[in-house]
């Protein structure tokens, strides 16, 4: 079979779903009312900002998250973050930063991070 035999429904039944919607749109939500979340830089995402935006972030630079959402299913729970006190956001997946242990829904939040880690590496 080639491409163009298959049709939209089929190729959308293939395609495997990477977060619960429901549960990550729950997340977010929860997340809202906890605002600011002190979170820190992944290794891979202090590389990522040096690299592609000339941004020099070190593992134990604390950031602030100012605000969360959801960006659908590939993009996942995104992050608004601030650094260094300037009024520049950038918004980072959740799965690039390492929340604060004492935070109130680590729980949650590391499990929501394992998970979608674990269905991205299984695409």
């Amino acid at each position: 079979m080639t491409p163009s035999d298959y049709s939209l429904a089929d190729l959308l039944e293939e395609r495997k779903m990477i977060d619960d919607i429901k549960e990550a749109m729950e997340l977010t939500e929860r997340m809202k009312t906890e605002l600011p979340i002190p979170a820190y830089p992944t290794k891979s995402l202090c590389n990522s900002m040096k690299y592609d935006n000339n941004i020099k972030l070190k593992s134990k630079h604390l950031l602030k998250i100012t605000d969360v959402l959801y960006m659908g299913d590939e993009g996942g729970i995104g992050c608004a973050i601030s650094f260094n006190d300037s009024k520049e956001l950038l918004v980072i997946s959740l799965t690039h930063l390492r929340i604060k242990e004492i935070h109130p829904l680590i729980k949650e939040i590391k499990a929501y991070q394992v998970k979608r880690k674990r269905a991205l590496a299984n695409i």
